[in-house]
């Protein structure tokens, strides 16, 4: 016997600020976001971290992503080859935000990934 019915379910939403943390100041020169939901994002921005570590940023601004627990973005960085046999690829696959790394910015959900290159 069915007691209750759900008829729909609201996802929260986010929106996602990649950080990139490079070893090099040359390491993030002809570096770019590629894939489906890269136009999503805004940047590069170069920003100094809360512990003043300089960054690269791009964020999704206005655009929210349904948060779920492991979710994977059609999201690269692409680094433009000194060698042009060579890949464009520099990481492949970005992570998606951690549920516990949410915070309220502006009246909306906003999650912060920091990538160490």
């Amino acid at each position: 016997k069915l007691l209750y019915a759900i008829s729909s379910v609201t996802v929260r939403s986010v929106a996602i600020e990649y950080n990139f943390v490079p070893q090099s100041a040359t390491l993030m020169e002809g570096v770019s976001l590629s894939g489906n939901d890269a136009k999503y994002f805004s940047g590069p921005k170069d920003v100094e971290l809360q512990n003043g570590q300089a960054a690269v940023q791009y964020d999704s601004g206005e655009h929210l992503f349904p948060l779920r627990e492991s979710r994977l973005l059609d999201l690269k960085l692409e680094k433009e080859p000194t060698d042009p046999t060579k890949s464009r690829e520099f990481v492949n696959s970005l992570p998606f935000p951690n549920p516990q790394s949410l915070k309220v910015d502006n009246d909306r959900f906003k999650a912060s990934v920091y990538v160490y290159l």
